[in-house]
Formats: structure tokens, sequence, C-alpha cells
């Protein structure tokens, strides 16, 4: 009887230094928006070795999903990532690895001092294999509180950080469509730049050549050719030497005459036009050149000619 209850009085101290080892846990954590102050889980069981994971100290690429921890699980209903790179992420994704695990919610602080408090309620498993969040800005992430609730299931879980200046966006379908209908542009009006008639050089058509008023009698005259067109000038061209003239007289075949004053004499290389009465409609008959009065002129030659425009 003595052995009995000396068994039962040793079962029952058991039973108490377990009870007293296991009110030795305590943890302690807050989190909230602005300036924050989050404390890691203190944890205080003597026995067993407590191991704290650290996130790895290799640089993170950006660009790509990083491993923050091992696979864990919620064995008290909350576990703690203290990252010592301190990379800035912008997601963050919890991932299934075993089993199932319910997480209520996951505080993020940043290296700054501010925290993010995201609320997620979910079960993660082979169904719903990850939750996944935005991070309200790209800055450094200091360390990272999961909340949940004991897995008697021993369901596993890893987080990931998305590393990048921008979020990943899934690629947005486009389809194809018709190409747009441009109608085509109408033509500028331009108005029409004026351009002078070109007006083509008057013909000189030769009446007399080489003519002298040496040795006449105080005039010379030129007979014109009947089917010569209408003119409406005439030109006295100076061949060589000299050539003094009074005046001109003009005949025309309707028997008209115009008198044009000259007196002056025309030495070689001279070229003197006389404007025509009737403006080029009225057709000569004969030219008489006139010289200044003296008769029968002798002397060195002056050579001249007449032609008609």
């Amino acid at each position: 009887m003595s052995k009995i209850t000396t068994l039962i009085t040793a079962l029952v101290l058991g039973t108490s230094s377990l009870a007293a080892a296991d009110t030795g846990l305590s943890f302690h954590a807050s989190a909230s928006w602005g300036s924050p102050s989050m404390t890691a889980p203190v944890v205080r069981d003597h026995r067993s070795t407590t191991m704290t994971y650290q996130a790895p100290v290799a640089p993170f690429v950006r660009g790509t999903w990083i491993a923050l921890a091992e696979p864990m699980r919620l064995g008290r209903g909350r576990t703690f990532i203290e990252l010592e790179t301190r990379a800035p992420l912008n997601q963050i994704r919890l991932q299934s690895t075993w089993g199932q695990a319910f997480v209520s919610t996951v505080i993020v602080q940043y290296a700054n001092g501010a925290s993010q408090v995201e609320t997620l309620n979910q079960w993660i498993d082979a169904s719903t294999p990850f939750a996944q969040f935005n991070l309200n800005r790209t800055a450094e992430v200091d360390s990272i509180l999961i909340n949940g609730s004991r897995s008697h299931r021993g369901g596993t879980f890893q987080v990931f950080g998305y590393a990048s200046s921008t979020r990943p966006t899934p690629p947005i379908y486009q389809p194809e469509r018709p190409p747009v209908y441009q109608p085509p542009v109408p033509p500028v009006y331009q108005p029409p730049v004026y351009q002078p008639p070109v007006v083509a050089a008057p013909i000189s058509v030769p009446l007399a050549t080489n003519m002298t008023l040496w040795g006449s009698y105080g005039n010379k005259e030129v007979v014109v050719d009947s089917n010569a067109r209408p003119f409406s000038t005439l030109r006295i061209i100076g061949n060589s030497g000299q050539s003094p003239m009074s005046h001109i007289i003009v005949a025309f075949t309707n028997g008209h005459q115009q008198v044009m004053p000259i007196n002056r004499t025309i030495i070689g290389g001279d070229k003197l036009d006389l404007t025509l009465d009737g403006a080029g409609r009225y057709a000569i008959a004969r030219v008489t050149v006139y010289h200044n009065g003296t008769a029968n002129l002798v002397g060195p030659s002056g050579w001249f000619s007449l032609a008609a425009l």
C-alpha cells in the first residue's frame, strides 16, 4: 500500500512540474501604424533549446521572389522573422509546403519605424497554396510577425518576399483589334500664285541696211514691202561714222503720215527706238530719213540701218 501511495505522489509532482514549466512561456508583441514598436516573442522554455531562424545574409536580387525563412509552423500560434539584410520589398507571400496552417494577421515592421498590419484570416493548404499581399511602400523591411492558430496537424509554410522597384503584374490580354479607320486628310487649298505673263521679245525686222546720207540731196527714202505686218516701233541703228539727221517721216498704207523729229547725229553703236502711231495696227508703206538740211553732203561716210519691231 505504501508503494502505491508513493507512485501516485510522484506522478502528481511530475505533473505539477510540467505545468509550472509550461506556464513559463510568455509572448509579448505590439504593432500599430505610424511609428509603432514591435517586440519579438520572448521564449522561456527550459525544457528544450529554442532555435531562431535568421534570414540569409546573401544580397537580395531585384525582380524575383526571395525566400525570407525556412519552412515553419505556427506551433504556438505565431512566428517571428527578423531580416538582417533589410531588403526593400513590395510584396509578401506565405506559401504552403505541407499540411494546413491558419494565418490570421501578418505585421510587417519597416526599418524606418513604420509598420503595416495585414488581416488574412485564411487557411494555407493544398487547395489554397498561398496568401499574398502588397506592401504599402517599397522600403526596407526589418521584421515580420505572423499570427494564427496552433496547427494540430503540423502544417508548415514558407515566407517569400518580392524584391523589385515595381510590383509584378500579370500580363494583360490584349485581343487583336481591327485597324482603326483613318479618313483621308483633305488637301489644303493653295491659291494660285500669280505669274506675270511672259512677253515674248519683239522680233526685229530689217527694213534697210548700210544706208548713208552722204552724197544725197536732203533725204533717203526706204520703201517697205506691202506684205510686211504692222509694227509699233521704228529702230535706227548706227553702224559706223556719223549720220546727222533732222527728222523722219513714216507713211502708212492707210494714208496716214507721222513726222518724228530727231535733230541728232547717229554714230556707230547707237540704237534709237521711235514709237509709231497706231500701236502696232498700221502697216508701213515707206520711211524717209532727212539729214540736217545741208545740200549734197560731202565728207566722211556715216552708215546706219533701219529696222521695225
